[in-house]
């Protein structure tokens, strides 16, 4: 995979935080994103590099999914969430980073293993919805690599979960 801004692809903006020592990245408000991400102690450059290698683990995952459930989705699509859930990884994991001595050496990296955690596939489920309205359930269950039947019951428990709060 060649070296892509996903972020200015998407019509997102990188802003240099200089007074708080970080990075801002907007999104257009049309976007099926969540419109704004903040990474202190990172810069562009370094935010570009973790998105990059990010990306190639998540559209392979989203990709492989896809495969197994012999689904049909836009490329464009898999690119789209992919890069949200990469965006929210890798600002969960800057913030971990920063707020404890535990992590402090980590990078905030995203792996195969937080693209299963559900964090991740809340953030598939919230933009199939936003694309899809009611008929999102086929989208989510395929790039989540659930048949129709787990989601069902994924997103029932989920909403059951959601409810509590």
């Amino acid at each position: 995979m060649n070296k892509i801004d996903f972020i200015e692809k998407h019509a997102g903006v990188v802003e240099e935080w200089r007074h708080a020592g970080g990075v801002h990245v907007r999104l257009p408000e049309q976007s099926f994103f969540r419109t704004n991400f903040r990474f202190l102690g990172l810069n562009s450059e370094q935010l570009r590099e973790h998105i990059d290698e990010a990306m190639k683990i998540a559209i392979t995952c989203y990709q492989n999914n896809v495969s197994k459930m012999a689904g049909v989705i836009d490329p464009e699509l898999i690119e789209e969430a992919a890069l949200e859930v990469v965006l929210h990884t890798i600002q969960v994991h800057n913030e971990w980073r920063r707020g404890s001595w535990l992590f402090k050496s980590r990078k905030p990296l995203v792996s195969n293993k937080d693209l299963q955690q559900v964090s991740a596939q809340d953030q598939i489920f919230f933009l199939c919805q936003k694309r899809f309205g009611e008929n999102y359930a086929l989208a989510a269950a395929t790039l989540l690599g659930m048949t129709t039947g787990e989601f069902v019951a994924w997103e029932a428990a989920r909403r059951k979960f959601w409810e509590m709060w």
